[in-house]
């Protein structure tokens, strides 16, 4: 699939399929010497080592894929707000990199832009693959997944990432995944209409993915 270059967008499912779609990539990426990064959109760390007993699942995926990585902090997670550890715990114990909800408000989204395209261009990134978890968006952008998250980010935020990312970079694979149609018995879901409002935030979001990955 990947050595003719073709590029890869998968929707659908919870955020386990991510594993093996990111694993082939990387896999195949690697075999071409292509340096890559994962961009991780994300109300979840997804980094535990298992859940319940049960080690590949959507809490995991992340943390059994950073040995495929050059190196750790070529994963680079975005709106993190609901984890049972702080920022400090997962980059210092797993050398990711995140920026939590937070830190778009104390840095301002232009700032974490120019950050990451500063650390990808030291490192010398030539391809991306972008992995969206809906629930990123705040839970009044989208309410109907399994996890809806208050205190999140807009989608104009998620979009200027991915547009300013794909100016300079050379997104080839990427991922929407999470969205949930008939759950939408979330409190916010009484103040917008659902499952529509997610699934016009989702569609914003394939349609900047399509965009950037064919410039």
């Amino acid at each position: 699939l990947f050595l003719d270059n073709r590029m890869l967008l998968s929707l659908g499912g919870d955020h386990s399929v991510s594993l093996p779609i990111v694993s082939s990539w990387l896999k195949a990426k690697k075999a071409q010497n292509t340096k890559c990064a994962i961009i991780h959109f994300d109300a979840h760390t997804d980094l535990m080592d298992k859940r319940l007993g049960i080690d590949i699942c959507f809490a995991s995926w992340a943390y059994h894929m950073i040995e495929l990585l050059d190196q750790p902090s070529d994963l680079m997670q975005f709106g993190i707000r609901s984890s049972g550890q702080n920022k400090e715990y997962w980059q210092n114990k797993l050398g990711i990199q995140q920026y939590w909800n937070h830190d778009f408000n104390s840095l301002g989204l232009d700032n974490i832009i120019n950050q990451t395209i500063d650390y990808l261009t030291k490192r010398k990134i030539e391809e991306i693959y972008v992995s969206f978890d809906i629930d990123f968006l705040d839970s009044q952008y989208a309410s109907s997944t399994g996890t809806p998250e208050e205190e999140g980010l807009a989608p104009h935020d998620g979009i200027s990432i991915i547009r300013e990312l794909g100016k300079r970079f050379k997104i080839t694979g990427a991922d929407l995944v999470e969205v949930a149609p008939f759950v939408s018995s979330y409190k916010r879901s009484l103040q917008t209409p659902e499952p529509e409002t997610t699934l016009l935030s989702s569609s914003l979001i394939i349609n900047q993915l399509i965009e950037s990955m064919l410039k």
